[in-house]
């Protein structure tokens, strides 16, 4: 139950506006030391892209690979936005603002943990 409670308390903290989301600044270094784009980013990228374009095949993979490698360069996320209308179609700013959520929750857990 506390580890519920401590995760609610950490998401009350996150923008969900996207003006606030993509003006946040995010600990990039943090991220990559505390493995987050593997074990939190891949995952959750994975099915979000699958949702959005079907089965899983090499197109897809494709997909969710640019995304990650994309993170990984510290983009602007308005440039990425951009960049994934072409994959997504409308799906994109709500699939970026929920990835930029789940970057800055993950930032603020480890920053709680620490």
């Amino acid at each position: 139950m506390q580890v519920i409670e401590h995760s609610k308390k950490i998401l009350a903290m996150v923008p969900s506006e996207k003006a606030e989301l993509f003006a946040y600044k995010i600990d990039w270094t943090l991220l990559n030391q505390a493995n987050v784009f593997e074990k939190k980013l891949r995952p959750w990228v994975r099915k979000k892209v699958i949702e959005f374009m079907g089965a899983e095949e090499s197109l897809v993979q494709e997909v969710i690979d640019y995304i990650l490698n994309r993170v990984a360069e510290k983009p602007n996320p308005k440039e990425l936005l951009e960049e994934l209308s072409r994959f997504l179609d409308d799906e994109a700013e709500g699939f970026l603002k929920h990835l930029w959520r789940l970057l800055i929750f993950e930032q603020l857990k480890v920053q709680k943990e620490a």
